[in-house]
């Protein structure tokens, strides 16, 4: 089976303490398991979309893609990993 990480991810403390971290997390397990996919690492964020480069989490996971150590991501939605699809 395929190993991927889930990525799951707020931008604001508010958003934190309601459960949006906890459902990303939920249907990304729910995701994986229907498609015959190994969860790695969850990755949990508080962090602006705008800031992409700063995030630890996010950087972790792209370097355990870089190494080969998952073959993939599993994310809700596609602005979880940023809200610009362009970056310099």
């Amino acid at each position: 089976m395929p190993i991927v990480d889930i990525y799951a991810r707020v931008s604001t403390d508010d958003q934190e303490n309601n459960s949006s971290l906890d459902e990303q997390e939920t249907d990304g397990r729910q995701y994986c398991k229907e498609h015959g996919l190994t969860v790695g690492m969850v990755h949990r964020e508080v962090f602006s979309g705008y800031q992409y480069r700063e995030r630890e989490k996010l950087s972790l996971m792209r370097e355990r893609y870089r190494d080969g150590k998952i073959q993939g991501v599993v994310i809700r939605t596609l602005d979880r990993l940023s809200r610009s699809q362009v970056h310099n």
